[in-house]
């Protein structure tokens, strides 16, 4: 059975955003970053794209609310990252990473999408 066009709208958009911040990464400040950061970042990174596939390919729906969750605390860090360190090169590529996944959440979430994931 073939998805419907929200849902993979929703997943080429969570992985572009998935994709973007794993480039943020690599234009992270190199000073601050420690190894257990960046590793702890990259792990936050695939354990969402085991999301989005699990949402979108397996049918679940729990995960949807998990990415949902993660755009909050992504929202919030990104705020105080700019007001601490101003607007730079990552956190830029970080806010259009969170409206990629504000859109795909929509997509998610819409009325066509709900018989799609299972409870």
């Amino acid at each position: 059975m073939r998805p419907p066009l929200s849902v993979l709208r929703f997943e080429i958009l969570l992985y572009a955003a998935l994709a973007l911040d794993a480039i943020s990464l690599v234009f992270a400040d190199r000073r601050a970053t420690t190894l257990p950061e960046a590793l702890t970042a990259s792990a936050m990174i695939l354990l969402q794209a085991y999301f989005v596939w699990l949402s979108a390919q397996q049918r679940y729906a729990w995960p949807r609310l998990a990415l949902a969750l993660c755009l909050v605390v992504a929202i919030f860090s990104l705020v105080q990252i700019t007001a601490q360190q101003g607007v730079e090169v990552s956190s830029a590529i970080g806010g259009v990473s969170c409206a990629l996944t504000v859109a795909g959440l929509c997509f998610a979430f819409s009325r066509s999408t709900t018989n799609w994931f299972s409870e």
